[in-house]
């Protein structure tokens, strides 16, 4: 239900690379890259503790954590690259 919710509404955060969705209990991270296969990768918080690949996640939980962390790290310094880029051509253009 919370995935079907963040569709509706993904282009609106710029069409994230990941989209992540969580209950009280359960954590669901959907891959959104462009012409890539999509996957899904889903653990519990009880599936932190011992940090192991599980059946529903191929990776252990705490990785795809850190790995959604290096993403949105990565997306942040590439929209600060692009926004000095805009900045240095309207300044040249404007010389």
């Amino acid at each position: 239900m919370a995935y079907r919710q963040l569709l509706q509404y993904r282009e609106d955060l710029e069409n994230p690379p990941l989209l992540v969705v969580c209950d009280f209990d359960i954590f669901e991270v959907h891959t959104n890259y462009t012409n890539t296969m999509k996957q899904v990768y889903k653990f519990s918080l009880a599936d932190l503790i011992p940090n192991q690949p599980t059946a529903t996640c191929k990776l252990a939980p705490l990785e795809v954590l850190r790995a959604c962390e290096l993403v949105r790290t990565i997306v942040a310094n590439i929209r600060e690259v692009m926004q000095c880029e805009l900045r240095l051509r309207r300044a040249s253009a404007s010389l």
